[in-house]
């Protein structure tokens, strides 16, 4: 283990803990000079300091034991010990002739401490951070920096990763998150102890924490960075810089650390620990944490050694704001709007003394429940790993979270397995509200995660892991037995390899039936940044970086004619960009200098075209204003002047309040429930929508027009909030399953009509077969997949076979339909479908240019239809043999305002500032223009959004609609004679009849799945009815009628095949056959 600087805390450290004596610096010399041999299994023990030297043991009871047999005082009395950190326990005992010290957990040389604190591990790899959202932390082959697979595993250092949002607002700012790390991300020189708040391996989204600590010198100038997701930074002070510079040594990386940057706030005291300090981290997001020192835990400490967030702080000034209790728990974070998380701690003995004793120091040693906005709660209940004699129970090991609604009722659980006991602070698997364990994981002998999976097997993936140099490699091996070794460099500083670095650089597929093999590379800059990815298929990414790893220059099909080159400019002080340049457009951002916030988009258009008009240098802006918090409070779009501005107010807690369109049409949001989720509506036209919810934000019923016609919607759940029911406002509803797996199994609809579907073990979808209420299978289709979870065969109910052909890379190369007929695709050089082949050798081909837009459609007589685009990507000229030539003129929107069609007849069009149509006119036959209005609120019009009159050369049509927005009128005024057509709908708003300008009403009856079965007419509303159609059937879960009867008397008959193809159709007068006509296939 590293001593060096464990040895450079405790020198000051245990002063400030126990009282001085000479042991603490006999304790320092002995241990770092201790040696053992190397073993199997690191040789893990604990170790103290004895009059000449040092003396180690299994377990940190019996090492403090060794410690007072050789310093007690005549009338001692052994106590046990305190839990320090995770390296270290304090010994204690009464009546001290040399005040006891610590003792030290250790390994041998080339070993680390595994996260329980009670293993040596090998595994020194250290996990690469992304560099760039294209290379990094992804599932696909080509992954520059830290590839993951399964739910996720991190492959370099066999990290077990896991995720929770247990709650979060409407709006998404005030949220609760937390994640698991088995291993920590980066090696640290100095860990005092896990921040606060989880248990082992567990830390909450807010969760970022320092740990100050000494230098070689013995100097209080070094610091760790604990971030939120489990990962850790080293950071040095950089002379009288108030910027901490990253540590670049065998330790950690050599790399430029820019993920965090560390600032100290004010003036460096003599020594930090003895005051109160405060810091600036600020992350990859730009937020900004203000952190403050307190005084370390789990001991009777003066020194303030860890620091903890007292604010944070987004880019677009949203704020979250920290409180603390007298003995440094978290007690609440507070927003920008005052919307609160209140905390409630375990409150823990740190030593064997008796409950209560005053020598016995009491610490905030968990989180046991959370507060919410809304009244409920997370509460949060811990186990305790007792693999050691002597120490108290710890809450160390997070078990189950439940959701706590505000009538403290459980609505919801999670339990979290620990079951290795080589690693008992490993998560092993998951259990969910419903009480099925969903989730396995397993491990290594060194602790490294080498199985993921759902239940049942599905999802399921495996890795192997071996170091030997010089290539490392990691096998994965997923649900369906597909293999591919991710391949890992060791990386060469100055002529020598460090151990603890290694860098990303390709992956090996293995043959399989269906696949085959196939490579992947990555290579890197001096830096060791990514700067060439090349696919499966040789296809070639290249990068250009700056300093920090960020993509300044992308080029895809590199090397190659149809490369393409993107290019992003950055601001110089946020991790934003100011500049995107890509063939044929510029995209300039502008942010605030102050405010940090996006003030402006502009897109110029770069294109050099000519023909049919130069579009050089038209640019379109977009401008942004924000109020508290950053909440967004108008929108001005392309449009010259302010005409296309959308505005947005908000309540005092900052929730969404109204949104304003383009032409001041208003949409309120009447009242919200705690997490801010609406719950009244009501829209420009004055119709309310009331939506309610269950506890945990998920939406349960919608309300429209509430009173005597409303319409409501109802969504039911499961224990897990899987949909399990929707009821329609006609009562009708459809019932759904899952497997435990989580896949929906059936579809079920109120008459007992079902879908039932299969799948594999990745999840594909390998069986849909439809049943009649009684059971009877009307629909069987298969499907197969491939062991990269691709589908191979799709399967009729008569074995007939389409089967589907791919590259490399995933893209479909052929189809081969049931008749043995072959489709092909083909691609170029950056991945674009460039020509389609049919059975007959017959081709399509299309010519692309840079921007990926095809400027040619050639078909299979080699007829060109050729395409020109201004810079954002909109044809403004299409010229074709069949229709000529073709001139389009947008506005600074992009919609057409003018077309010349191939006979040279032009059409205007113009449009109001939300972009809807208001007029299309023809300068060479003006009579035929055609004017469209909207928003009219006529008589009860519930027409605001909605078109409302069309005039044309025949008249003109006005429409009326309902609250729920159904058509319910639609007059045709021709020659100044109006011509009414009248519709009356169901809750569900389908059509139950209409009456025509005759007064002839058509009237619909319908089944439970809004199917007609009956349709009858009448002359007018005193005649009889006289039937059109009745008793009309259909396949189940479709559309496709299996029977009726006319009016006339006459039947119909068809038979569907398994596929649902048409077999028979028979029509018949009584026994005689009308029609009777059969199908066959080939």
């Amino acid at each position: 283990m590293a001593r060096v600087a464990r040895s450079a805390f405790l020198a000051e450290g245990v002063k400030g803990i126990f009282v001085a004596s000479v042991l603490p610096v006999l304790f320092l010399l002995a241990l770092g000079s201790s040696a053992s041999a190397q073993t199997a299994d690191g040789n893990p023990r604990w170790c103290t300091v004895t009059p000449t030297s040092s003396e180690c043991a299994p377990d940190p009871y019996s090492a403090c034991r060794i410690q007072f047999s050789y310093y007690k005082g005549p009338n001692s009395e052994f106590i046990g010990y305190v839990p320090y950190s995770k390296w270290f326990r304090g010994c204690k005992w009464t009546n001290p002739t040399v005040n006891p010290t610590l003792v030290e957990f250790d390994c041998d040389a080339g070993y680390i401490l595994s996260p329980s604190a009670d293993r040596c591990l090998l595994n020194e790899f250290i996990e690469r951070p992304a560099q760039s959202c294209e290379v990094g932390n992804t599932t696909g082959s080509i992954a520059g920096g830290n590839p993951i697979q399964g739910n996720p595993i991190v492959l370099v250092s066999g990290a077990k990763l896991l995720t929770a949002t247990d709650f979060a607002t409407a709006d998404q700012r005030l949220v609760v998150g937390r994640s698991y790390r088995s291993f920590k991300g980066v090696a640290a020189k100095m860990f005092y102890a896990q921040p606060k708040g989880l248990g082992s391996g567990w830390q909450f989204d807010f969760g970022m924490e320092l740990q100050i600590w000494k230098d070689a010198r013995f100097e209080y100038t070094d610091v760790t960075l604990h971030a939120p997701d489990g990962s850790q930074y080293d950071y040095y002070k950089n002379g009288s810089n108030a910027e901490l510079l990253p540590i670049t040594n065998t330790w950690t990386w050599k790399l430029p650390r820019k993920e965090h940057k560390l600032e100290f706030i004010g003036t460096w005291p003599s020594n930090p620990p003895d005051v109160q300090t405060q810091w600036r981290v600020t992350d990859r997001e730009d937020r900004v944490w203000i952190l403050q020192s307190f005084r370390f835990p789990d001991t009777a400490s003066t020194k303030y050694i860890v620091a903890r967030p007292i604010s944070v702080t987004w880019r677009d000034g949203y704020q979250w704001n920290f409180t603390y209790g007298a003995d440094d728990r978290l007690t609440t974070i507070t927003d920008t709007f005052g919307r609160s998380l209140t905390f409630t701690w375990i409150i823990q003995d740190q030593t064997l003394l008796p409950s209560g004793s005053p020598t016995a120091p009491k610490i905030p040693a968990a989180i046991s429940e959370i507060g919410l906005p809304d009244g409920g709660k997370i509460r949060y209940t811990y186990g305790t790993v007792a693999s050691q004699p002597g120490p108290v129970p710890q809450p160390d090991r997070l078990i189950l979270v439940e959701q706590v609604d505000a009538t403290n009722t459980v609505t919801e659980t999670t339990t979290y397995h620990y079951e290795d006991t080589r690693y008992p602070y490993h998560v092993t698997g998951i259990t969910d509200g419903r009480g099925v364990r969903v989730t396995n994981y397993a491990y290594d002998g060194l602790g490294r995660a080498t199985l993921s999976e759902t239940i049942g097997g599905n999802d399921r993936i495996t890795v192997a892991y071996n170091d030997t140099p010089p290539i490392l490699t990691r096998v994965v091996t997923n649900a369906l037995n597909k293999q591919a070794t991710y391949r890992f460099e060791r990386i060469t500083w100055s002529g020598s390899t460090n151990t603890k670095e290694v860098k990303f650089i390709g992956v090996d597929g293995a043959a399989s039936t269906n696949c085959p093999s196939s490579t992947t590379a990555v290579t890197y800059d001096t830096n060791t940044f990514p700067i060439t990815e090349t696919d499966e298929v040789g296809r070639v990414t290249a990068y250009v970086r700056d300093s920090i790893g960020r993509a300044t220059s992308i080029t895809r099909g590199n090397g190659t004619p149809q490369a393409t080159t993107t290019t992003i400019t950055y601001h110089a002080t946020l991790n934003v960009p100011t500049q995107i340049v890509e063939p044929g457009r510029t995209t300039s951002l502008t942010w605030n200098a102050t405010t940090k916030r996006l003030d402006s988009v502009s897109q110029v258009d770069t294109t050099t075209t000519s023909v049919p008009y130069s579009t050089n240098g038209q640019t379109r802006t977009w401008t942004y204003t924000y109020g508290t918090g950053g909440n967004l409070l108008t929108v001005d779009g392309p449009l010259a002047g302010s005409g296309d501005t959308v505005t947005y107010t908000y309540n005092t807690q900052g929730y969404l309040a109204t949104v304003t369109n383009e032409v001041g049409h208003v949409t309120t949001i009447n009242t919200v429930n705690g997490r801010g989720q609406p719950t009244q509506i009501t829209d420009a036209n004055s119709v309310v929508t009331d939506l309610t919810y269950d506890s945990q934000g998920r939406l349960k019923t919608v309300t429209v027009n509430p009173g005597a016609s409303q319409a409501v919607t109802s969504i039911d759940y499961d224990a897990i909030g899987q949909i399990t029911k929707i009821t329609r406002p006609d009562g009708s509803y459809f019932n759904y399953a899952y497997n435990n797996a989580k896949r929906l199994t059936s579809v079920t609809a109120q008459n007992g009509e079902t879908i039932e579907y299969a799948y594999d073990l990745m999840g594909g979808m390998t069986s849909k077969v439809i049943k009649a209420a009684g059971g009877t299978i009307v629909l069987n289709q298969t499907r197969t997949f491939d062991e990269l979870g691709r589908l191979l065969n799709s399967i009729g109910a008569y074995s007939q076979t389409t089967v589907f052909g791919y590259d490399k890379t995933g893209n479909v190369t052929s189809v081969t339909d049931p008749r043995s007929k072959v489709y092909a695709y083909a691609y170029d050089s950056v991945n674009r479908l460039i020509r389609e082949t049919d059975p007959e050798s017959s081709q399509v081909n299309y010519t692309l240019d840079t921007r990926g837009v095809a400027t040619t459609y050639s078909d299979p007589r080699s007829l060109a239809t050729t395409y020109v685009y201004n810079g954002f990507r909109e044809v403004i000229q299409e010229v074709s043999p069949d229709r000529g030539t073709i001139t389009y003129v947008r506005d600074s929107r992009g919609r057409v305002t003018q077309v010349t069609d191939g006979r040279g007849v032009i059409t205007n069009m113009t449009y109001d500032n939300a972009g809807r149509l208001l007029t299309k006119t023809y300068p060479a036959a003006p009579a035929e223009n055609i004017a469209y209005s909207y928003d009219s609120t006529l008589s009860g019009n519930k027409g605001v959004g909605r078109l409302t009159r069309i005039e044309d050369q025949a008249g003109a049509t006005d429409l009326v609609y309902d609250e729920r927005g159904n058509v319910i009128t639609d007059t045709r005024t021709i020659s100044g004679l109006a011509h009414t057509t009248a519709y009356a709908y169901d809750l569900a708003d389908r059509v139950l009849e209409i009456t025509y300008p005759s007064g002839r009403i058509v009237t619909y009856v319908r089944d439970s799945q809004g199917r007609v079965t009956t349709v009858t007419t009448k002359q007018n509303a005193g005649a009889s009815a006289v039937g059109i159609v009745s008793s009309v059937a259909y396949q189940p879960m479709t559309g496709l009628v299996q029977s009726l009867t006319y009016g006339n008397g006459l039947t119909e008959q068809n038979t569907f095949t398994l596929d649902h193809e048409l077999g028979r159709c028979e029509v018949r007068d009584g026994a005689t056959a009308l029609i009777d006509v059969s199908y066959g296939r080939t």
